[in-house]
């Protein structure tokens, strides 16, 4: 018995150390964040802003103001009604509880091992797919960290249309990028985030899920999700759902029942319940729900890069009437084409209906998904290539750089500078922050909003509440940038800040924020604090 398990035992040890391997790079990007910066700055833990609000929300289970729902943390009052609940704020809230340690290294540990979780998915969902396929290791490593030619086709333009030097070629490598890179286009790069990490693993233990016909468990982490993040539930959804429709009535799948149709059905109901009728009875939700409404979106000189390796994949797979007949005999196939169309559609639904936020249905998962419905071309031509020897060799390579030449360029670039991977406060705005956090009190702290991490982290890390703590989900920001306009110009107490303590930090080079006739109550090489109230 022992030595049956034997063998089972020492592949799974490799599966788990081939997904080390293949997140090293998100591992490497942790790794300048707390290893690359000068003696002026200190890294939080955090590689972009917004997290540093999302761990203002899990704050509240760390002080124990919340035991199971949370309040929205963009406002400024601290009694606006417990309304809200997310598996993975709820999580951070207890362990920063339960750890004490400093928020940001938290979130930094959840991320990295949630990336782990979801690459060791996908080795099992290639594995389901190929299961005899000596290259899948390859195969594996380009699904999660092969991209687009955007970073080529920015090179090209950087050299032609802008007429730069390699000197200055960090000006427009990432041009075509959204947010330079940051959105993340690809699957891998995705996973940087750590709650994107944590999304990306219940998708993709939904898909494991169905490859492996277990809808019950594909209801269940659906739920997860619906009650983890909006958009990766009701993607993941409509992918699947679509998928069952056509198998079980069009294909007339035996190994599918209408059952299984139903689960995920009520998968989907459950999600229009949850954020169409109990939340949206909420007023603060619904308020946010407004906001969201934002025509964020892609253009085609973004996404034709971004997928067109993937497309031209996807392409050959289907490129004639006996080809298209034979892959799509396949049900799997048929599966991981639903996803990127589904995915790809949601993307760019501003088309057919009113947007919201489309660009946040991309993270990697339209290139996911046509990669695995074009993976059977690229498998065949590894197979023919290693047939030519040498020759087969060079090609392959050339391939593989072509495929990862994206977030190579990506990473490599990150580590240009120093204090360039993630969130860094300043010895100055440390010392800000310092300051709120030895006043035992609550209050209204008024800054600059271009200045969103300093904002945030004054929430983050003292009693005190941001003025205006996020430049679009802050509920009236118009009418909360007036009280500082009147303050400034004319020396008017808004009617909020009558009852509480409130303070105003500005950078000394700040003339807009400046408060004339008046005596800092703080003051450093970088920053002033004047008392308000």
């Amino acid at each position: 018995m022992t030595t049956s398990k034997m063998p089972s035992t020492r592949r799974n040890i490799k599966k788990w150390g081939f997904a080390f391997l293949l997140a090293s790079p998100v591992f490497y990007l942790y790794g300048l964040h707390f290893l690359n910066y000068d003696s002026l700055h200190s890294p939080t833990g955090f590689i972009q802003w917004e997290h540093i609000l999302y761990m203002c929300s899990s704050k509240e289970y760390a002080t124990g103001n919340a035991t199971f729902l949370y309040e929205w943390p963009v406002m400024n009052n601290y009694n606006n009604g417990k309304v809200f609940f997310q598996p993975q704020i709820f999580i951070l809230g207890y362990l920063w509880k339960w750890i004490n340690c400093q928020p940001g290294y938290i979130m930094a540990v959840f991320g990295l091992v949630f990336a782990v979780l979801t690459l060791r998915i996908v080795i099992n969902i290639i594995d389901l797919v190929l299961p005899a396929d000596k290259h899948k290791k390859l195969i594996t490593i380009l699904f999660c960290w092969g991209g687009g030619i955007l970073s080529a086709s920015g090179i090209l333009l950087h050299f032609t249309f802008f007429n730069g030097s390699a000197a200055n070629l960090s000006n427009h490598i990432f041009f075509l990028d959204p947010a330079g890179g940051s959105w993340c286009l690809n699957f891998g790069r995705s996973l940087i985030y750590p709650l994107e990490a944590y999304y990306h693993f219940l998708f993709a233990i939904c898909i494991l899920l169905v490859l492996k016909r277990n809808f019950p468990a594909v209801f269940l982490v659906m739920v997860l999700l619906i009650f983890s993040h909006p958009y990766t539930a009701i993607e993941i959804i409509s992918i699947i759902l679509v998928w069952l429709v056509a198998e079980v009535y069009y294909f007339k799948n035996k190994l599918l029942k209408g059952a299984d149709v139903w689960y995920i059905f009520s998968a989907l109901i459950l999600f229009f319940i949850y954020y169409g009728i109990i939340l949206n009875r909420i007023e603060i939700y619904r308020q946010i729900n407004k906001i969201n409404t934002l025509d964020w979106g892609y253009k085609a000189w973004h996404f034709i890069p971004a997928y067109a390796i993937v497309w031209l994949l996807s392409f050959f797979a289907i490129k004639n009437v006996p080809a298209l007949k034979l892959h799509f005999a396949t049900a799997s196939n048929r599966l991981f084409f639903w996803w990127g169309t589904v995915a790809f559609l949601l993307s760019v639904h501003g088309f057919a209906i009113k947007p919201v936020q489309p660009i946040h249905f991309t993270r990697g998962y339209v290139y996911a998904g046509f990669f695995l419905f074009g993976m059977p071309v690229l498998q065949t031509m590894v197979e023919k290539l290693l047939l030519q020897r040498a020759r087969g060799y060079i090609v392959i390579s050339a391939l593989v750089f072509v495929f990862l030449f994206d977030n190579i360029t990506w990473f490599c670039f990150a580590a240009e500078s120093k204090n360039g991977a993630g969130v860094y406060f300043t010895t100055s705005e440390t010392e800000v922050i310092d300051y709120f956090k030895n006043k035992n009190e609550k209050g209204i702290v008024i800054g600059s909003e271009k200045n969103y991490e300093l904002n945030a982290g004054i929430q983050l890390y003292t009693k005190y509440k941001g003025w205006i703590p996020h430049p679009y989900l802050t509920l009236d920001a118009d009418t909360k940038r007036m009280a500082v306009d009147s303050l400034l110009v004319k020396s008017k107490i808004d009617e909020s800040w009558k009852t509480r303590p409130v303070y105003l930090y500005c950078a000394k080079n700040d003339s807009t924020l400046q408060i004339r006739d008046s005596t800092p109550v703080f003051e450093n090489s970088s920053y002033k604090i004047f008392k308000i109230n």
